[in-house]
């Protein structure tokens, strides 16, 4: 379906950025852990402050030792407030995307591990605002009479459009999908999914999910008046179209018993003017 291909191209354009500044944040702790600079203050500062140049969509980058005491920051004077970060990655060892988390739910943080001789040493992270990512592209969807939802691993709201009365920061309720948002299973084979209520003034909507990346999930909705809208009027054009095409094959065919009538009569009148010698009445048309 059409939601199901839109929704599929707004996915692929999210997961894409998150994979990319996901990236930036392992490569750097890749190179400067392997050149065993990891102390270096002022390369840490040169270094983030021209990633940040290069991916403006961080607000803030950071690199914090095994103590989790910060080493370096851009912009300079960053806050050393602890993020999810810290003890995703120390945990698992490897480069995170994080759930939401600040206030009002307004950060994600992208973090890869440091390595002193193959011993954790720390973390290299940036700091993505869902804004910088999430609101053009349901601008976008909005301008085609779309709304979207983006949810984390949590089932939490990270970001949704206008249209739909749900603030970031919400924890999504369990529930089937047509009660709550969260039951909508990405990639559903049914294709669409009708939620009750959903939409501002309580209006319906059918919603598809498509996965991303660590259990993320993004939404994309389509008002059920509007989808309603859209099969009246191909109804109505498939019934004009009938309309119009039964309209033509009569007027062609009255048209042929027109010409073949004109002849019938012609063929008549000879054949009774050949048979009478011209004596008769000539046949009146009908």
């Amino acid at each position: 379906t059409q939601l199901r291909s839109v929704a599929e191209s707004s996915a692929h354009g999210l997961e894409e950025f998150l994979q990319v500044h996901a990236a930036v944040a392992s490569v750097v702790a890749d190179r400067r852990s392997n050149e065993r600079t990891l102390t270096d203050r002022v390369r840490w500062s040169e270094d983030l402050a021209r990633l940040r140049t290069n991916y403006p969509a961080f607000s803030a980058m950071r690199v914090f030792d095994a103590q989790q005491r910060l080493v370096a920051a851009s912009p300079a004077g960053e806050e050393a407030e602890a993020s999810p970060c810290f003890a995703l990655v120390a945990k698992a060892q490897a480069p995170v995307v994080s759930d939401v988390y600040g206030e009002n739910a307004a950060f994600v943080c992208t973090a890869a591990p440091l390595k002193a001789n193959g011993t954790f040493a720390g973390i290299a992270e940036g700091v993505l605002p869902v804004a910088s990512f999430a609101r053009s592209r349901a601008t976008w969807l909005r301008g085609y009479g779309y709304e979207a939802v983006l949810l984390d691993s949590r089932g939490v709201v990270a970001f949704a459009s206008e249209g739909v009365p749900l603030a970031p920061g919400t924890a999504l309720p369990a529930g089937d999908a047509r009660t709550s948002l969260r039951g909508v299973a990405p990639g559903a084979p049914e294709g669409m999914v009708r939620v009750d209520g959903i939409l501002e003034d309580a209006r319906d909507a059918y919603a598809v999910a498509m996965p991303l990346e660590d259990g993320w999930r993004l939404l994309v909705l389509l008002p059920k008046d509007t989808l309603d809208g859209q099969l009246w009027r191909t109804i109505g054009m498939m019934v004009g179209l009938l309309v119009a095409v039964a309209a033509g094959v009569l007027g062609i065919a009255w048209w042929q018993m027109r010409r073949l009538s004109t002849s019938v009569h012609k063929l008549l009148v000879q054949m009774q003017r050949f048979a009478l010698e011209h004596a008769s009445q000539p046949i009146a048309p009908d």
